[in-house]
């Protein structure tokens, strides 16, 4: 399992779903190392410098292809408390923040058959997985529609 990263990244697409749910897509701005389908990232909106501690951040799964990481990165979340609440006000295209990944052991095993049940921004891990197993074609994507 790689080390966690710290990575700026600038917002290539933001899209508001509802006044709570929201959708990032991340550029970053460095090497990303190789992460898994079921892995989270860090992600905190103040400046961070290599000589102070990381700034205040939450966690949140990864939605992209561990295949593309270094072209995009994406989260999908849900406003839960007061930085939530901020992430939505501020995050716009163009906008810059910072990233820690990989964390995290929701691996899935490629050898069985899988059932995913999820709800909500839950489903985020999933859509990782699934463009991974459709990337590689998986003898688990022949299922997916």
């Amino acid at each position: 399992m790689a080390s966690p990263v710290k990575i700026k990244a600038v917002v290539s697409e933001a899209v508001h779903h509802t006044g709570s749910v929201a959708s990032y897509r991340f550029a970053p701005q460095g090497r990303v190392p190789k992460f898994h389908a079921g892995q989270f990232l860090h992600l905190a909106l103040d400046d961070y410098h290599p000589d102070a501690p990381w700034p205040e951040s939450r966690v949140f799964s990864i939605a992209s292809s561990p295949a593309k990481r270094q072209e995009e990165l994406s989260v999908t979340l849900s406003v839960k408390g007061r930085f939530t609440e901020r992430i939505i006000q501020t995050l716009e295209k163009g906008s810059e923040c910072w990233l820690k990944l990989p964390y995290g052991e929701f691996l899935f095993p490629p050898d069985r058959h899988l059932t995913l049940v999820a709800g909500g921004v839950g489903i985020t891990p999933y859509l990782s997985l699934m463009q991974q197993m459709l990337e590689e074609k998986s003898e688990q994507a022949k299922s997916i529609p």
